[in-house]
């Protein structure tokens, strides 16, 4: 059955899904909760909508080590809508990674 809320399939390098995890996304501070993570980009929830096109600053702890990276939002579908519980899934790419940062996915990712 095909998941309206879900994204099509369009990766280039696998994904690793994450327990919940709150983190920023700044500018203006917005708390979001990422859904999965790949050295391309991330899939976040947020329960406001944020603008494709925009850029912020991502700022999380993966693996208990401080991670920083600018990223550009994609794409923004509503979801759970119908539950009442309705948020945006936010498709966003990196747009600034250090290979430093790479790697820690990467390895986070090989887990």
């Amino acid at each position: 059955m095909n998941d309206p809320a879900r994204f099509p399939e369009r990766r280039r390098s696998p994904r690793v899904s994450l327990p919940r995890l709150d983190v920023t996304l700044l500018p203006p501070p917005e708390n979001v909760q990422v859904l999965d993570i790949s050295v391309m980009g991330v899939l976040l929830y947020s329960s406001r909508r944020l603008t494709p096109g925009a850029r912020g600053s991502l700022r999380l702890n993966l693996a208990r080590v401080p991670f920083v990276a600018e990223v550009e939002i994609r794409r923004v579908a509503a979801v759970g809508v119908t539950s009442g519980h309705s948020g945006y899934r936010i498709g966003a790419t990196f747009v600034g990674i250090t290979p430093e940062h790479q790697h820690l996915i990467e390895r986070f990712a090989s887990q």
